[in-house]
């Protein structure tokens, strides 16, 4: 998820909300709504991990309850990536970061959202597109590839 953000074409002032702490677990979401809350119908997407996501599953339910028309992509790679890298860079033992499968589009049905599953780019742009006009939040959920992380994070913070 960080690398997205450094790639983002932000155009204006206030056009891009990021945690101070870069990429802090949690943030995406919550930001996302309260940015839908003030201007409703200036489209805005969310991108989060899975792990991040997990811990505010009840924003969603708020999205789906006001109507926001907000775009979650949740990088899913099935673990606590951004930490298991650091643990590995500190020889932590990296015990408990797995989160293992969740079925995003399930969930996300059953807290009143649109949800689908994206394995690849092409499936990515078929969702993105079929979703264009729904009303409501569409959660995207992007396999990505855990072991993409180590490399990118040591370029990106030394």
């Amino acid at each position: 998820m960080l690398p997205v953000l450094s790639l983002w074409p932000a155009q204006e002032p206030r056009g891009l909300l990021i945690s101070n702490g870069l990429s802090t677990m949690g943030f995406g979401l919550p930001a996302a709504i309260g940015a839908g809350l003030l201007d409703r119908p200036r489209p805005v997407v969310a991108f989060t991990g899975d792990g991040g996501l997990l811990m505010c599953t009840g924003e969603l339910r708020t999205a789906a309850r006001e109507g926001l028309p907000v775009r979650i992509m949740v990088f899913d790679d099935g673990e606590l990536s951004l930490i298991k890298v650091k643990q590995v860079a500190r020889g932590y033992s990296t015990d408990g970061l797995g989160i293992g499968g969740v079925n995003w589009a399930g969930l996300a049905q059953a807290l009143g959202a649109t949800g689908c599953r994206a394995a690849n780019e092409e499936e990515l742009r078929t969702h993105l597109r079929e979703t264009m006009d729904v009303p409501g939040p569409v959660l995207i959920a992007a396999r990505v590839n855990a072991r993409a992380y180590e490399e990118t994070i040591r370029m990106l913070r030394g």
